[in-house]
């Protein structure tokens, strides 16, 4: 239909309730070490606030980016996350291994390593995004 007030409205949208989600998000990060005592009982098992914060991290990163990916995948508009996707998943393993094997953050490292690789989904694709819908570009960000 070539919507773009509607579309535009939309990710707006979109984006707001992320920023509500990740406040959600916040709050049960606080209250964290509280629920997992509640839940899986007192001194059972001990979860770092670390690895929690990262989870949470993780999650908006996600919900971000798959605002812009999937908007994009929608209209067909695919071949830079084509070529991010080529260049992903070594850009994750390397820091992985960096991370893990040279530097010894441990497990911590999974998350952070995805949230840096995901360069399609928080800069790729909102960028891409704003050069389609925004500024009427065409050419390589309508492929």
């Amino acid at each position: 239909k070539k919507d773009f007030v509607w579309i535009s409205h939309t990710v707006k949208r979109y984006n707001q309730l992320v920023i509500v989600f990740t406040g959600v998000g916040l709050i049960m990060l606080l209250a964290s070490t509280f629920v997992y005592d509640l839940w899986l009982g007192k001194g059972m098992v001990s979860i770092p606030f670390q690895m929690s914060m990262w989870c949470l991290i993780n999650v908006a990163v996600s919900m971000f980016g798959a605002i812009y990916v999937n908007l994009l995948n929608g209209i067909g508009v695919v071949k830079i996350q084509y070529y991010a996707s080529l260049v992903t998943p070594f850009l994750f393993i390397g820091l992985c291994w960096l991370m893990i094997d040279r530097w010894h953050w441990g497990v911590y490292s999974l998350f952070i390593a995805f949230v840096v690789s995901n360069v399609n989904g928080v800069i790729l694709a909102p960028l891409q995004y704003h050069k389609i819908f925004r500024q009427g570009k065409g050419g390589l960000w309508k492929a």
